[in-house]
């Protein structure tokens, strides 16, 4: 990997060579897999795990759940994307204090849709087009 400095800058970027370059995305993210979904994101409450509301999240079935991962699950049917939490009382947990964690012993129904491999976001040319110079 390519590494440029501008010497006004404080930001280095890395140049990706090989396999990736030119890559789309439907490839790089397995999209076309009858396996992957996307879903678009509806609250803040992995705010701090880089994923707002708008996002689309990249939701893949065929992996194996594991405690820490973010994953996309139905609870008493309704449609959450939380870190799980495993242990003597499994639980979804929210990195935004405004949420609170969901004990998943209290639920009726519980539909574990997948773990969530990446993350999509378009940005507003309102807010690319109004920065300070």
């Amino acid at each position: 990997m390519e590494k440029f400095d501008y010497k006004d800058e404080d930001v280095q970027v890395d140049l990706v060579e090989g396999k990736i370059l030119g890559q789309d995305l439907n490839a790089f993210f397995n999209l076309k897999s009858p396996s992957v979904f996307l879903f678009r994101v509806g609250s803040d409450a992995l705010l701090q795990d880089g994923i707002y509301k708008g996002d689309f999240v990249i939701c893949d079935r065929s992996k194996v759940i594991e405690d820490q991962q973010i994953i996309v699950i139905a609870v008493d049917g309704k449609f959450y994307i939380r870190r799980f939490i495993d242990g003597f009382k499994p639980y979804l947990q929210s990195s935004n204090d405004k949420f609170k964690d969901i004990d998943l012993q209290k639920a009726r129904s519980i539909e574990t849709f997948g773990v969530v491999t990446g993350v999509i976001r378009k940005f507003k040319a309102s807010a690319v087009n109004n920065r300070k110079e």
